[in-house]
């Protein structure tokens, strides 16, 4: 439940995107840095089985949910308003204009 809330899956699907909008013009590129996240979320995931086996789920589920809000909001949410006050286009950086 809290991988839905946090929005995690949408970053994971989505992430050669926001790459794209992040600046990165290649599609080669961005394809490229979207396999090094999903490498990246695979090898966390394995450092995570050992951690729950190791601390228990509870306490480690309640404790890493803080530090995934606080990423969510602080590296997203700031590229992408640091994105539209460079921009003409006010909403482009609030990721809510995809067409033209």
């Amino acid at each position: 439940a809290f991988q839905q809330f946090t929005g995690i899956n949408t970053v994971m699907y989505y992430s050669s995107t926001i790459v794209q909008m992040a600046g990165f013009s290649s599609n080669q590129l961005a394809l490229l840095l979207s396999l090094v996240i999903a490498a990246m979320n695979a090898a966390v995931t394995v450092l995570g089985i050992y951690l729950i086996d190791h601390f228990g789920r509870k306490k480690l589920a309640i404790s890493s949910l803080a530090g995934v809000i606080a990423s969510l909001f602080n590296i997203l949410a700031g590229a992408f308003f640091g994105k539209s006050s460079g921009s003409s286009n006010e909403l482009y950086g609030c990721g809510l204009q995809f067409w033209g």
